[in-house]
């Protein structure tokens, strides 16, 4: 459950564009986009539809990438996570197996364990896990916390992200 909540949350702060810098984190795409096509779904698509939901709630305030940066900053910031209404995410969840470790492997197909150790996928990661190991419980702050850590607004223009 508690990756699942991770999976997730990253999807929901996922944008459209992709450079060369973010090796790892194109590769966790293309992983997304192959998962999602497996249930006949275009994860392009699937985002859009995301992103409208999330600013038709509010709960981002526009399609700007720092906006995106500001929805981990509101989750701190209500001490809670701002989870969807709507019901769209579950029922995609539910027809979309997704993982860390399906990333993960993924990434790790393609990487060596340093390269993908030095990725900001890996040091969100891993300060997550440390966190949840050390406190015993995870928490939307966690995550939040780990993602305003390690990425800038520019980051969220990556469609991983």
């Amino acid at each position: 459950m508690i990756r699942v909540i991770l999976v997730y949350s990253i999807l929901a702060s996922l944008l459209i564009g992709c450079t060369g810098k973010y090796a790892v984190e194109d590769e966790l795409y293309v992983c997304l986009e192959d998962e999602f096509a497996k249930s006949a779904l275009n994860l392009e698509d699937e985002l859009d539809t995301l992103e409208i939901l999330f600013l038709a709630e509010g709960l981002l305030q526009s399609a700007a990438p720092e906006d995106y940066r500001n929805y981990y900053q509101n989750n701190i910031d209500q001490g809670m996570l701002m989870s969807l209404q709507n019901p769209y995410l579950k029922i995609v969840a539910k027809d979309v197996e997704l993982s860390l470790e399906i990333l993960e492997r993924s990434a790790l197909r393609k990487f060596d364990g340093e390269s993908y150790d030095q990725s900001k996928f890996a040091k969100i990661s891993y300060m997550i896990d440390t966190t949840v190991r050390s406190t015993g419980q995870i928490a939307s702050s966690t995550v939040a916390k780990a993602h305003l850590k390690f990425l800038s607004a520019d980051d969220f223009e990556h469609p991983f992200y």
